[in-house]
């Protein structure tokens, strides 16, 4: 079962009798949430989409999640995620630094995390030897790490509205056949 929460604008709790274990798949969307309740109650749910800029604090995540999408909120980044193979963060406030060593889950395929103002790839990219699909696009990337050229599953790099140094465009162009 699959279930989308679409909150009024000043709306800031959810109906937790909504969020039973034979969902699927959830999204919710609420301009004024700060708090979601804890979704590890959701066995059976492989897709989570928060569209909550306003979120200060992730809440526990279903054991069985494969695909997480976040767009906008205010909270650390957790130490630990499912093994998902998609995941998207955009748009995030919160430090920047916590990317650097944010530690990402080893069975990605696609990876997603555009206008976060970033400045630099996460470190455990390097991990990520399934990865097919990466957007970066609208951050503040002015190099990349070796470690993106050593990403031999990667056929799918996207960097648009980064101030990328000449240098590096040329070696995108050279590795990925990307021009700018």
């Amino acid at each position: 079962m699959n279930l989308r929460l679409k909150l009024r604008k000043n709306q800031a709790t959810i109906p937790t009798e909504k969020l039973t274990e034979d969902l699927d798949s959830l999204e919710i969307l609420g301009e004024a949430i700060e708090k979601i309740p804890s979704l590890n109650h959701l066995s059976r749910c492989t897709h989570l989409l928060l569209v909550c800029p306003n979120l200060l604090k992730l809440p526990a995540l279903p054991p069985g999640l494969k695909i997480l999408k976040i767009k906008g909120g205010h909270f650390d980044l957790p130490k630990e995620l499912p093994a998902l193979r998609v995941l998207s963060l955009q748009g995030l406030l919160s430090k920047r630094e916590q990317f650097k060593t944010f530690s990402l889950p080893h069975t990605l395929e696609t990876l997603d995390l555009s206008n976060n103002a970033l400045e630099e790839l996460p470190s455990s990219l390097k991990n990520l030897v399934n990865l097919s699909r990466l957007s970066m696009d609208h951050n503040q990337l002015t190099t990349l790490s070796d470690q993106l050229y050593q990403l031999k599953s990667l056929n799918h790099l996207s960097l648009d509205s980064n101030p990328l140094a000449e240098e590096v465009k040329q070696r995108l162009y050279e590795v990925f056949g990307i021009w700018f």
